[in-house]
């Protein structure tokens, strides 16, 4: 009777698995989003028409410059899918593949039982979630699964001819993806590990790891790494591509210039205000710690690997997906060894809890990318389906510019530059993602020059350049200063992004035709060509979440640039598309608020939670709108307020120092500034000085001039 309980435990488990690999499916079915895919595609399509660069073609800001290009092979095959099934071949290709890497880990954590391979998978899939893009990168999933799978099978007492599929595999990751390196690390340290233990018998007696290998399948090891490393070599750089993986973790490492402009280059312990990021990998780390601990011995590789990709998680949080199939293998490989122990075969009970966390988290997962539930509560881009997610690049603006035949090429910054690239062509692009290209320096001192308007119409002026494309939040700033500019005028707009044209005598006739009104009913609109914009096959398949990102977006941009009308009207659209959006609520609750409608001030507010609305970046919403209004007292005590709650945005010093026009209005403000410089935490203090000889200087200025009369 025992063995029908078991025989439908084991059945369970493996409904469980195919549960894990159905919404690992799910979770990477979304639109494309990945920023680097554009020039990606332009430098397959090079590649396949010219060979491989030497030199790179498309920049105009930085023409010329070396270009190592050790992903081709990726960027061929990805643009041969696109040009021969359309951007929506790249996200069945790429579903293909994972579920290819899926059913090879799940066989590198046999001979564990069902239940111990449902939970790591599932923890797998956990920590690849947010990185399964079409990208280089999952080049590298297979090639740390498939060492997994065919060690595990040496180990084992599998043929040695298994070996064999280690240099064919290293010699598509070593043309596929940047960190080909992992491969000869990993034979070279099985090898090593086996090897040393060999040496150290007393050792292995005394501590918890498994006997070594014999010398016969010792030596085989040795072999495979020999054919990895030379595998690793043979690539159009054998030399050259042999230092290029250091250079570009040096490039991105601790201490990098290029981590405070990409945040998935930051520690993953930066990321804790991401619960479901953050609590995945904590979990994952803490399940597979504990299973390293569990009373049974262990191969000396598992803890070193496992400890490895643990370290390597800590130098960018996106090498946590790395971690997953590591993580998983040893959570399922742990806790196989430990169930056929005495011990582990009285906790009958475990199976049970395992196989339904793996269904419940399989669930879960499903439920939630389906319904983007997944993507909307992390406040991402991302959408289940297929086709392209158009908003995050500049598709319809690059439209625009060929509709209407605007002055070519156009300046743009680094978060825009990759659509350039495959929309333009050679000498198309000022600076996009190619850091093997630019070097990181170079990326951080272009984003530290494009943090206000001078850097970009410098670089602008320098290059001859009459149309500029800035992203919206990211250079708000920039954006701001260009509306202040009498030389250059606003031609068009979507929810993330502005694009100006100089004013010129070539451009005078141009700009009368399509000038921008941004209080105008409707925004500029270009026609998308059919290609970039391919049909979601997903439309229907399940009830998904409000989305009112795009609304919102252009209502905030609307806002920051004083058009109030139109975002007041952009607001409006999305509450009605979702009227619990606390963020659209609070601002036009802002907004009645300064046209001194109380009731429907109060109506909006009481959709948001009391320390919101006094949160910092309120009090400075609070001064950019009351500037639309006219009142100026009103502005100068918004501004005041913010100074005092913390802010020294440059707005609202540069509102302070505008008003201090009269002795009394003057007097307050001075007051106010010293008292942050003689009370505050020391932050901004610099800023605060400046506002405080700004004023004084007019001062001065106004004495001297009354006086001279």
């Amino acid at each position: 009777m025992s063995e029908i309980p078991a025989a439908r435990s084991d059945r369970t488990a493996r409904v469980a698995i195919w549960a894990v690999g159905i919404s690992l499916l799910l979770v990477a079915t979304h639109q494309l989003v990945a920023l680097d895919l554009w020039w990606q595609l332009a430098a397959g399509a090079w590649i396949a028409e010219h060979g491989l660069p030497t030199a790179d073609p498309f920049s105009f800001g930085y023409p010329d410059r070396p270009w190592i290009e050790q992903r081709w092979l990726f960027f061929l095959a990805e643009h041969a899918i696109a040009r021969g099934f359309g951007l929506n071949g790249l996200i069945v290709a790429k579903l293909v593949w994972l579920a290819g890497c899926f059913t090879l880990l799940e066989r590198a954590m046999r001979p564990a039982p069902r239940w111990a391979r449902a939970l790591g998978l599932l923890v797998a899939v956990a920590l690849l979630h947010s990185r399964l893009k079409v990208r280089p990168e999952i080049v590298s999933y297979l090639g740390v699964i498939g060492f997994l799978l065919v060690y595990e099978h040496h180990r084992r007492g599998g043929r040695d001819r298994w070996l064999i599929a280690l240099p064919a595999l290293q010699l598509v990751w070593s043309n596929g993806h940047t960190l080909w390196i992992i491969g000869p690390a990993l034979a070279w340290t099985a090898w090593t590990l086996e090897a040393g233990l060999a040496r150290l018998p007393r050792v292995v007696a005394a501590i918890r790891v498994q006997p070594p290998l014999a010398r016969e399948r010792r030596r085989a090891l040795a072999w495979a790494a020999v054919a990895v490393s030379l595998a690793s070599l043979l690539t159009p750089y054998p030399f050259l591509g042999q230092l290029f993986p250091t250079t570009i973790l040096e490039q991105i490492g601790v201490g990098s210039t290029l981590r405070d402009v990409i945040v998935e280059l930051r520690s993953p312990l930066s990321l804790l205000g991401d619960p479901i990021f953050f609590g995945t990998y904590a979990a994952a780390l803490a399940l597979s710690f504990a299973c390293l601990l569990l009373p049974v011995r262990v191969p000396a590789l598992r803890i070193v690997v496992w400890a490895a990709f643990v370290g390597f998680t800590f130098l960018a949080a996106r090498n946590v997906a790395l971690l997953g199939p590591v993580a998983g293998w040893v959570i399922a490989q742990q806790l196989g060894d430990w169930s056929r122990t005495p011990s582990g075969q009285r906790r009958h009970g475990l199976a049970r809890v395992a196989t339904a966390l793996a269904l419940l988290g399989a669930f879960a997962l499903s439920a939630a990318s389906l319904t983007d539930q997944l993507w909307r509560g992390r406040g991402w881009s991302q959408r289940f389906g297929t086709g392209v997610r158009e908003a995050l690049f500049p598709i319809e603006a690059m439209a625009f510019v060929e509709q209407h035949g605007l002055p070519r090429p156009v300046l743009s910054s680094f978060a825009e530059g990759s659509y350039l690239i495959y929309e333009g062509g050679e000498r198309s692009v000022f600076i996009d993602g190619r850091l093997e290209v630019y070097g990181a320096d170079t990326i951080a001192e272009n984003a530290q020059r494009w943090s206000e308007a001078a850097g970009v119409i410098a670089d602008a002026d320098r290059h001859g350049v009459d149309s500029v494309l800035l992203p919206y939040p990211v250079m708000q700033s920039a954006i701001g200063g260009f509306e202040e500019s009498p030389e250059w005028a606003p031609v068009y707009y979507d929810s993330a992004r502005v694009l100006y044209l100089r004013r010129t005598a070539a451009t005078s006739g141009l700009l009368a035709e399509i000038g921008l009104d941004w209080d105008a009913e409707v925004r500029p609109r270009a026609r998308v060509p059919a290609a970039l914009s391919p049909p979601d096959w997903a439309e229907g398949w399940a009830p998904r979440v409000v989305d009112g990102s795009e609304p919102f977006d252009r209502a905030m941009l609307l806002l920051h640039v004083g058009a109030v009308g139109a975002g007041q009207r952009a607001l409006r659209e999305t509450v009605q598309l979702d009227p619990e959006h606390p963020e659209a609520r609070l601002n036009l609750g802002l907004l009645a608020e300064l046209a001194g409608d109380e009731d429907a001030a109060r109506k909006h507010f009481s959709r948001v939670v009391v320390a919101r609305r006094e949160a910092l970046d309120v009090h400075e919403a609070r001064v950019v709108l009351t500037a639309s209004q006219g009142n100026e007292a009103q502005r100068l005590e918004a501004a005041l307020r913010a100074l005092a709650a913390g802010s020294r945005a440059r707005p609202v010093l540069a509102t302070l120092v505008q008003l201090a026009v009269d002795p009394a209005s003057a007097a307050r403000v001075r007051s106010a500034l010293r008292s942050e410089l003689e009370h505050g935490d020391g932050h901004g203090e610099q800023d605060l000085r400046a506002a405080l000889r700004a004023i004084a200087e007019r001062t001065r200025r106004e004495a001297g001039a009354e006086s001279a009369q």
